[in-house]
């Protein structure tokens, strides 16, 4: 898929050092060191810390029911983490079929007088509650938590499902120094087994165990026996720029390939994409839309039809949609989908928008293709196989002049070519029912930035006046031409309350179209310097980017996305009256980003009596691996100070 560049083998990596050895995380008893040990310095965040965890799932060799033992060892930190005392358990249902738990044992460690004091849960305080249609939760609570408390616990499912073998999660909210999962899987049972998140396995391991399952009719199979262990796991926290957290977090997922059974029969559960484009071809809410005739002479104006350069006739038909009709906020791709009540109605999911965008575009002989993808809030889709599920959103793909354009028309405000921003999510499947499927990138429309030109003057009386001009281009443009457009009075009114300590007039908006790529906006400001004793001082930066550096975490285990390369761009250019004298100006900062992949850069220029200050903040990647965080929080950190505390110092000359 999209390459994501490596920082080289010489970056540091993160590492728990210390704690892991204060804390026995290598066996499941409390000890008189895991309740002395109450700080856990590599996370100081941390309310609560797994300090062992442990899980082992196989088939029972005489039930032949799946089974999945489960114990866990957790350090209560500070008042915070009581929460993580309460232990909840849900289990599925789905007919006669139902999950089981048994074998609950819980208990509370404390240190009383330098002794270790144990306290063991009650059975009747265990609660079982109906949670909904699919799922029974079985929950309880432990018994005399403190701070600095320790607890154990430990349980056995039983999973009548053992078509859906047991996931583990190695990553929670909160860290973790040891996790373990042993699987036992019969050889009858061929699983794509995938692991999801960056953080790597200390150890995987597997063994072929000989007649580990025997039938009474004399059929037996082979189990590979496997260990899975990850080590100083740090808490999965959720921060800025980032999809849905089930992207990222380090887990172990099982979806089951082939069953062969012991009479030698063989069922294949996952489809092949061959297989999968035939259905979805066949299917009516998609292939048999895509294929549905739509009368272009009735929908679309004959200034439309008669245009002859392809790309503008394309670009006109898009626009059409756009004003014609609504996105009803319905993201489903495979139910209840409708040319025709799209038509009758003015109004459809997104499936119904952009099919209604691809057959008048194919109708009119534009190369056209769909793709279907998974928005940044669904999660990845997976790769190796199709799972169709994954799926929930739809664009077209438009092929023009050699050059192919992503399209999608459930916004107004959306320039041709440009995709909305939930819709950036990395890859998705372009269907070509006739040579077959295959993964596409999902790339944002180049050039998205923020640029402010502060054109200023100070006078003799102290005051300052001038010109703003500022301009958004792509996806930033998107909200203010949406604030813009729905109530330009309400627009400006907002733009004078965010700046109350500027006097703001002569605004204009000078972007006509609403599905223009930049919106630009002009304005005349005056304000006074502010003074302190003798001297005056101001700051260059009337508007600032980022109020707070948005990347607060000691490590982050997941890669920063973006969505799409940006640039944030500041000229200053302010004119000294003659009755002021220049003492002091920002001092220049520049910063780089590993293999070139982003930059900050600040300067001053003092020429005779104007001062000139530039900042260009950019990111080259739409995606940056964890290993780059340290250097990105760090760029972030300096924007902040230097917005803040950058300072021209003037005095009234003698």
């Amino acid at each position: 898929m999209k390459k994501i560049y490596l920082l080289i083998s010489f970056l540091l990596t993160t590492v728990f050092l210390g704690q892991a050895q204060q804390f026995h995380h290598n066996y499941y008893a409390a000890t008189k060191a895991d309740l002395e040990t109450n700080i856990f310095e590599k996370d100081s965040t941390a309310n609560a810390l797994v300090i062992y965890e442990f899980g082992k799932t196989y088939v029972d060799d005489s039930s032949f029911e799946l089974k999945h033992e489960f114990k866990q060892k957790l350090k209560i930190l500070n008042k915070k983490g009581y929460n993580h005392a309460t232990v909840m358990i849900y289990l599925y249902n789905s007919g006669s079929k139902k999950e089981k738990v048994s074998d609950i044992q819980a208990t509370t460690h404390n240190l009383v007088n330098g002794n270790i004091h144990k306290t063991e849960l009650n059975k009747n305080e265990i609660y079982t509650e109906k949670f909904n249609e699919n799922y029974t939760l079985v929950k309880f609570t432990f018994p005399n938590i403190q701070e600095g408390s320790v607890i154990t616990y430990s349980y056995t499912l039983t999973l009548p499902f053992i078509y859906k073998f047991k996931g583990w999660e190695f990553q929670s909210e909160i860290p973790k120094l040891y996790s373990e999962y042993n699987t036992s899987i019969p050889a009858n049972y061929d699983y794509n087994i995938k692991l999801v998140g960056t953080i790597p396995l200390a150890k995987n391991k597997s063994d072929l165990k000989h007649h580990c399952l025997e039938t009474a009719r004399g059929g037996s199979s082979d189990c590979t026996e496997s260990i899975y262990i990850m080590k100083d796991i740090p808490a999965f926290i959720e921060e800025d720029f980032m999809t849905t957290k089930s992207n990222y977090l380090s887990r172990i997922e099982y979806e089951l390939k082939t069953f062969k059974g012991f009479d030698g029969t063989v069922e294949n559960i996952t489809k092949t994409w061959k297989n999968t484009d035939r259905e979805i071809r066949d299917n009516k809410n998609i292939g048999k839309q895509l294929k549905r005739k739509v009368d272009k002479k009735q929908l679309l104006s004959a200034d439309i039809l008669e245009e002859k350069d392809a790309l503008k006739k394309a670009e006109q038909i898009y626009k059409h949609i756009q004003d014609n009709y609504t996105w009803n906020s319905n993201y489903s791709i495979f139910e209840d989908v409708s040319i025709k009540n799209l038509i009758d109605k003015k109004s459809g999911s997104v499936s119904e928008i952009n099919i209604l965008l691809h057959n008048l575009l194919e109708a009119c002989n534009i190369e056209v293709k769909p793709i279907i993808l998974s928005t940044r809030n669904n999660g990845l889709p997976t790769t190796i196989y199709p799972v169709i599920s994954d799926f929930n959103y739809l664009i077209v793909q438009a092929s023009i002049n050699n050059k192919t354009y992503l399209l999608d028309a459930t916004d107004r405000y959306l320039s041709f070519g440009q995709i909305p921003f939930r819709a950036l999510n990395q890859y998705g499947r372009l269907l070509d029912f006739k040579n077959g499927s295959k993964w596409v990138d999902i790339e944002a429309l180049p050039g998205s930035n923020i640029n402010y030109r502060v054109n200023l003057q100070l006078h003799a009386d102290q005051n300052i006046t001038g010109e703003i001009q500022f301009n958004n281009r792509g996806y930033p443009a998107l909200t203010e031409k949406k604030s813009y457009f729905e109530n330009p009075i309400q627009h400006q009114k907002d733009l004078q309350d965010e700046y109350e300590n500027l006097e703001i007039f002569e605004y204009q908006a000078e972007t006509e179209a609403k599905n223009s790529l930049d919106f630009n906006e002009s304005f005349k400001i005056n304000y006074e310097a502010e003074q302190i004793g003798e001297q005056i001082y101001i700051n260059p930066f009337i508007f600032t980017f980022f109020e707070e550096n948005p990347f607060k975490l000691q490590e982050r285990s997941y890669p920063l996305d973006f969505g799409y390369k940006r640039a944030y761009i500041y000229s200053y250019k302010i004119k000294i009256d003659t009755a002021f004298e220049i003492l002091e100006t920002p001092k220049e900062t520049i910063l780089q980003l590993p293999e070139n992949t982003g930059q900050l850069l600040f300067n001053t220029l003092v020429n005779n009596n104007e001062i000139i200050v530039y900042f260009k903040l950019s990111f080259n990647q739409e995606i940056y691996t964890k290993e780059f965080y340290p250097y990105i929080k760090k760029a972030m950190s300096t924007v902040v100070n230097i917005q803040k505390n950058s300072t021209i110092v003037l005095k009234r000359s003698n």
